[in-house]
């Protein structure tokens, strides 16, 4: 069937990724192999870390409320329970989604191994460095290099620029 949009057969034409397929180097399969299960999912670690934090921020609003005492200074309460509602919890569970499913819709290799490992480190590190008020530029460049290494792309590649 040939018309406007050309033979049928280039639209039925697209990539498959098969079970047995290996879609990792051997590097990367080398490493993910050795690093805890948690890791072993792109939503593992990352909803795990939304499940910790809420209750860790659950746990800090009692503590604010029962005592009265703030270390974050320069930054209300409010704004920082807001600030780590937003980028800690939701982006954590966001991340983890997104790890997850965009994988699987486009048949592109995930992240995995040491790079998967890092983005949880670097949202860890924002969420530590909200509490340092004088660490302000730190805390935007963490921001901006989980952004990065998320976006920079395949596994392979995400170590360019670290």
């Amino acid at each position: 069937m040939d018309g406007a949009c050309g033979s049928a057969s280039a639209w039925l034409t697209y990539p498959v990724i098969m079970p047995h397929m290996p879609t990792r180097n051997a590097n990367l399969a080398a490493a993910s192999s050795r690093l805890p299960m948690v890791f072993a999912a792109g939503f593992r670690p990352m909803f795990l870390a939304a499940g910790v934090w809420a209750r860790l921020a659950a746990l800090a609003w009692v503590v604010v409320f029962a005592t009265g005492f703030w270390p974050v200074h320069g930054l209300s309460p409010t704004l920082w329970h807001a600030h780590e509602m937003l980028f800690g919890f939701v982006g954590s569970a966001l991340a983890g989604f997104l790890l997850t499913a965009v994988p699987n819709w486009t048949g592109r290799i995930g992240y995995g191994g040491p790079p998967r490992v890092a983005l949880v480190a670097i949202w860890a590190a924002g969420r530590i460095a909200m509490i340092a008020y004088p660490m302000a530029i730190r805390r935007f460049l963490l921001g901006c290099g989980l952004i990065r290494v998320w976006a920079n792309g395949p596994p392979d590649q995400a170590w360019q620029f670290l």
